[in-house]
């Protein structure tokens, strides 16, 4: 092999070994991006899947706070929410009822 030869095939597998580095790093780059949106997605969808169970629950303990007000019984109100009565309790504590 001439001198000529040998200098051009090393360039070209630098040229190579360029590219595969280039891309190696743009798929690592892909790779973080998508699994900081999954992450984002998964953190979101977890944020509203508890915000919702969360609005839920205080609405029943404000449906036991308003049957109290009438004069429901706390035993009466238990069976209606599905609370406990031991629930409803701690939160009154907690809420002022």
């Amino acid at each position: 092999m001439e001198k000529n030869d040998y200098e051009k095939s090393i360039f070209e597998y630098e040229d190579v070994q360029d590219a595969l580095e280039c891309m190696r790093r743009h798929s690592l780059q892909e790779g973080y991006e998508q699994g900081i949106q999954q992450g984002l997605q998964q953190g979101m969808q977890q944020g509203i899947q508890q915000g919702m169970q969360q609005g839920k629950e205080e609405a029943l303990f404000q449906t036991a706070r308003n049957f109290l007000d009438l004069g429901v019984s706390l035993a009466d109100v238990a069976k209606a929410t599905g609370l406990s009565e031991e629930e409803i309790l701690a939160h009154e504590g907690n809420a002022g009822f």
